[in-house]
Parts: C-alpha cells; sequence; structure tokens
C-alpha cells in the first residue's frame, strides 16, 4: 500500500509540468538572470577597456588632442573594466546615452582645461539614483582624474593640491533628449514602480483562477447559456478585476506617497494614463492564462512562473538603468519593462506629459490587445 501511494505521488508530480518547471528551470532563470544583472555581461563582449564589459562609455574626442586629453584618454583606455565607444559628435553620444546604449558619455576637448573654460564633459542619465550615479562617476572619473594629474606632475599626488587644481575640470550635463531629474530623489523613487508593476500582475493569477472556479461549479456555463453574446460575458467578467488592479495602483502610490514620501515630477495625468494601460495589460495576461484551461493549481503555477519570469528579465527586481542592454532589451518584450521605463519618466524627470509616456501606453495596450486576441481564440477553441 505504502509503495502504491508513493508510485502514484510520483506519477502526479511528473504530470505536474509546472511544477517540475518551478523546481528545477524556474532557478536556474533567476540564477543566470541575477549573473548577468550583476556581471554586466560575458567576457566577450570586452572592449577597449579590457576585462569584460563593466562599463560602457561613449566618447567624442578632437581630432588632434593635446598631451593633457591624450594622457585622460590613454588612462580611461587602460582601465580595466571601461568599454569605451567612438560616436561622431555629441548628438550621436547624447542619443546613445539617452537609449541607454552607454551607460554615459565623455567628451573630451583637444585642449583640457581644469579652470572650467574647457572642460571634460560627463554625459548621463540624470534620472538614475544617487548611489548608481556615485558608482558611475567613480568609476570614470578615477581613471579621468589620473589621467589628467599626471599629464602636469607624473609624480606623487597630492589630494589637496588636485582638488584645488582640477576643480573645474569636469562638467556634468544631461543627454539633450532627456529631461533634468527632479530635486531630492531617493531610492524609493526607482523602487515603488518596480514592486508596483511587480506586484500588480499577480492579478493575472486571481482572474486565471476565477475562470477555473467558475468551470468547476457550473457558473461558467450557465453565464454562456445566456441571452447575451460571449464577448459580453467575458467583459462582464474581466472589468471588476480591471477596476480592481486600477484601486490597487492608486492605493500603491497613495501610500508610497504618505508613508516614503513618493514624488510625482511629471503631470498626474501621465501617470494615470500609465496605470491604466498597465492593469488593462495585467488584466488581458490573466484571460488568456485562464485561456489554457487545467485545475486550479496548474492555473496558479504557470501563472506564477510567467509572472516572476516576465519580472525578472524587465527591471522589477533590479534597476533597469542598471540592467546590461541586452537585458533591457529583452525587457522590452513583457509589459513590465515598458510599463517601468513610462513610470521612471513620470516620477523622476521633471515636466514629463502625456505626450512623453503616449509610445509606452501605446505599447502597454498593444499588449493587452495580443493577449486579449490569443485569449479569445483559445477559449471559443475549448468551448
Amino acid at each position: 500500500m505504502i509503495r502504491a501511494a508513493i508510485a502514484k505521488d510520483v506519477q502526479l508530480l511528473l504530470r505536474d509540468r509546472g511544477a517540475l518547471f518551478s523546481m528545477f528551470l524556474l532557478p536556474l532563470i533567476f540564477m543566470g538572470a541575477f549573473g548577468l544583472m550583476f556581471s554586466g555581461a560575458s567576457d566577450d563582449e570586452a572592449g577597449e577597456g579590457g576585462g569584460g564589459r563593466g562599463l560602457r562609455l561613449a566618447l567624442v574626442q578632437g581630432s588632434k588632442p593635446e598631451p593633457a586629453a591624450q594622457r585622460i584618454l590613454s588612462a580611461l583606455r587602460d582601465t580595466k573594466g571601461l568599454t569605451l565607444v567612438a560616436c561622431a559628435d555629441r548628438a550621436a553620444l547624447d542619443t546613445m546615452v539617452a537609449t541607454r546604449d552607454a551607460d554615459a558619455g565623455l567628451v573630451i576637448p583637444d585642449s583640457v582645461d581644469a579652470t572650467g573654460a574647457n572642460p571634460v564633459v560627463f554625459v548621463a542619465d540624470p534620472a538614475m539614483s544617487d548611489a548608481d550615479s556615485g558608482m558611475l562617476q567613480g568609476a570614470v572619473m578615477t581613471a579621468l582624474y589620473r589621467g589628467w594629474y599626471f599629464s602636469k606632475y607624473a609624480a606623487f599626488i597630492d589630494e589637496d593640491r588636485e582638488s584645488k587644481e582640477s576643480a573645474g575640470l569636469v562638467k556634468t550635463e544631461a543627454p539633450a533628449q532627456l529631461k533634468k531629474k527632479r530635486e531630492h530623489i531617493d531610492s524609493f523613487q526607482i523602487s515603488v514602480p518596480g514592486n508596483a508593476v511587480l506586484f500588480i500582475f499577480f492579478l493575472s493569477s486571481a482572474i486565471a483562477i476565477s475562470f477555473v472556479e467558475d468551470r468547476r461549479s457550473g457558473t461558467w456555463r450557465r453565464m454562456l447559456a445566456a441571452p447575451v453574446s460571449r464577448s459580453l460575458v467575458l467583459t462582464a467578467k474581466l472589468v471588476p478585476y480591471f477596476v480592481l488592479g486600477v484601486l490597487q495602483m492608486v492605493f500603491l502610490f497613495a501610500m508610497a506617497a504618505l508613508a516614503f514620501g513618493l514624488q510625482i515630477s511629471g503631470s498626474v495625468p501621465a501617470l494615470i494614463a500609465v496605470t491604466v494601460c498597465l492593469v488593462a495589460s495585467a488584466t488581458a495576461l490573466g484571460f488568456l492564462m485562464a485561456s489554457f484551461g487545467g485545475s486550479e493549481k496548474q492555473v496558479s503555477a504557470l501563472t506564477t512562473i510567467v509572472v516572476l519570469v516576465m519580472a525578472l528579465l524587465s527591471g522589477c527586481m533590479f534597476p533597469r538603468l542598471m540592467m546590461p542592454p541586452s537585458l533591457r532589451t529583452i525587457g522590452l518584450f513583457a509589459p513590465h519593462g515598458w510599463a517601468l521605463d513610462a513610470y521612471t519618466d513620470v516620477l523622476v524627470r521633471s515636466g514629463t506629459t502625456l505626450t512623453d509616456v503616449a509610445s509606452p501606453c501605446l505599447a502597454l495596450l498593444a499588449f493587452a490587445a495580443v493577449f486579449s486576441t490569443l485569449a479569445a481564440l483559445i477559449f471559443r477553441a475549448e468551448g
């Protein structure tokens, strides 16, 4: 009897593909994704800086650099972990930084002047948190100052003398395409939207399980027998969850503002538009998960896996601004990535309007349309 009971449970486990996936493959996905995020990239992405990709730095330099500029360039190239990407002009550099194809940029004039008259220009996304910006600047500035100081003295560094004589060496600017960051931005401006986007998609699990319960109880069959179209029945089924999702996001942002001091740098209508489109996408994903059918346990496991993997690869668990470009691109294949980029603009960049978040909103609505269309087709086939 014991042997038969064990055999039965083993067979049930082997049939539960969701459980097997979450036990064996899901941990590998998380290990690989986090490994890439923290390492920056693989060794084959090494550039001029050597030692792996590390930080990708867009660079504009003059055609005839003087000795000081040459020494700075040499120090940057010799710095392990810096990959230098040459740009034709400042406009190309700004585009690379704005689209996050580069972590930052440097404009090095032929004649470098530390008095502030002709400085090196450090170009970075102003939406980066102070901690992330500090790490980035620290890596770049160390090489830059080393090259500048040794170009003058090539001797023992006196920190007091260095700080006085290189005070105007670097000027920090933002790419022309990006709006300025609101003053006094803290980590909650980044962590709140990441967690809000992560948890709103668990609404999908509630929707999918609700469909399973309706099938089991016969409620769904009785609803289809009513003298109304199937599309109207489905809409009536999904609308309450859409409203609930909007209320959830309103609650989360309101509590974040009260408890954590979250501030909205852009316009409130832009924030509302992104939220509504995001919830529509999450609701449609729940409908898609429900259309596959199965038991409550199977649907719950499948939805949880999909939601967690999408959230991981999109930047809900690790700031998108610090993710390698390849992973940021992958993140845009899920609605999470578009929503996070839009929330970053609304919460961090001053003056963000509805026009600025139009593209992410359209992308979120496109995800909702695709999810809903696929779900409707599968659901009809299921009968």
